[in-house]
């Protein structure tokens, strides 16, 4: 269930982000972030985080009033929604957003490192390491079985190999 309160600010960002002629995809690049989040921000399905607040409202150019007008402080930082989905997580909990060294990022950019490429690789073969590692320790009393049965008794085909 939507609030007014959440309504107000996606709309605010939309008015603001068209006012100044920048598309979803124009803003997030600005704010190095995914056009999918600013799209949530603007269905009222998510809110951005108080940080992501003050650079969103130097990007569209209106003070941060404006931006969150009416609000408490603790309704700008509370998730929008608090209602639990199926796997317990909560609805506007962690959109996949993370927060990068800016600096960092600018730098890798001017030497032409695609960073959400880079990133997503880097993280493909951490957790894929991860994954592995998880595997081998669930597993590990299973494989020490299996090797002491094959060092013990062989495999079925040793010995009718002709070549």
């Amino acid at each position: 269930m939507r609030t007014r309160s959440r309504d107000r600010i996606g709309e605010r960002i939309k008015k603001a982000r068209t006012d100044v002629g920048l598309s979803q995809h124009e803003l997030a690049r600005k704010l190095d972030l995914t056009a999918g989040a600013v799209g949530q921000w603007e269905l009222g399905l998510t809110r951005p985080r108080l940080q992501t607040l003050k650079a969103l409202a130097t990007t569209l150019r209106l003070p941060l009033s404006d931006l969150v007008g009416g609000l408490e402080p603790e309704e700008v930082t509370r998730p929008p929604v608090e209602e639990v989905r199926p796997g317990g997580r909560r609805d506007g909990a962690d959109s996949g957003a993370v927060e990068l060294d800016r600096i960092l990022v600018d730098q890798a950019r001017r030497f032409g490192i695609d960073v959400p490429g880079t990133l997503n690789a880097h993280l493909r073969q951490l957790v894929g390491k991860a994954r592995t590692e998880q595997w081998l320790k669930k597993n590990r009393e299973a494989l020490a079985d299996a090797n002491a049965f094959l060092a013990r008794f062989g495999l079925w085909s040793d010995g009718k190999r002709q070549f």
